[in-house]
């Protein structure tokens, strides 16, 4: 990763994954992300989160908000095939 003019530039490279071996990776980064949901929801009830700003407390609501679409569409992904 480098940075240009204060912007992360991140290289993406293509990977192949043979047969069904995607739908296992799938698989695995949907139940890795759904536990930092968990973790992520029992916080935001927490009264850690209270002591945060409340810029703090709504970007993480934002970044919930998001984690939960995105396992939406890992979860779209799985069931179209």
């Amino acid at each position: 990763m480098s940075e240009k003019a204060g912007v992360a530039q991140v290289e993406v490279r293509k990977i192949i994954i043979p047969g069904n071996e995607w739908r296992e990776k799938v698989i695995e980064e949907l139940n890795d992300l759904t536990e930092k949901i968990m973790r992520l929801r029992w916080f935001l009830t927490s009264e850690d989160f209270y002591t945060l700003t409340e810029r703090q407390c709504n970007l993480l609501r934002r970044q919930s908000a998001v984690m939960c679409q995105y396992a939406d569409l890992l979860t779209e992904r799985l069931q179209s095939n």
